[in-house]
């Protein structure tokens, strides 16, 4: 599969620090904060702490221009609807995230990825409200997302 287009669903630290790493790799996002309001406050935190980057000669301004390019945010959902990839990064709160996957697969591609950030839930039991099993995995990052290189995938007996 050819992944283009990321969805992040969260825009709380470690959903922003995905988003960075997503657009910073060069896939367009689409940033989904997952509680009521505006995703305003998110996009303020996270070019703000790209504003600093090039201040402290860390990155460069067009760099740091392009990766902004290409992230939308959004509190719709509905619009992960076109991307190849999902990664849900909300509350560790098991019922909380089967709905989410409930609603994800309504609205996506039977061909997206759809992944999870938890660290302690069973991703077995998130993935036994899908139909299409076999698109969904566990998909770890670090704490400290947006700075770190290492990611840890965990496939489901189910997963393709």
């Amino acid at each position: 599969m050819d992944i283009k287009t990321v969805g992040i669903i969260g825009t709380g630290t470690m959903g922003l620090g995905i988003t960075q790493v997503c657009a910073k790799s060069g896939f367009n996002v689409v940033a989904v904060k997952a509680t009521p309001g505006s995703p305003d406050k998110a996009k303020a935190s996270l070019e703000g702490g790209l504003a600093k980057a090039v201040e402290r000669g860390k990155m460069a301004a067009d760099e740091r221009d392009a990766l902004v390019s290409r992230i939308t945010y959004t509190n719709d959902e509905g619009e992960v609807a076109g991307c190849d990839l999902v990664i849900e990064s909300i509350v560790e709160d098991l019922d909380t995230k089967k709905k989410l996957f409930s609603r994800l697969e309504a609205v996506c591609s039977p061909e997206a990825l759809l992944t999870t950030n938890t660290s302690t839930l069973s991703v077995t039991a998130m993935m036994a409200v899908c139909k299409h099993r076999g698109r969904v995995a566990g998909l770890r990052h670090d704490r400290r997302a947006g700075a770190a290189r290492r990611r840890r995938g965990r496939p489901q007996r189910e997963t393709d």
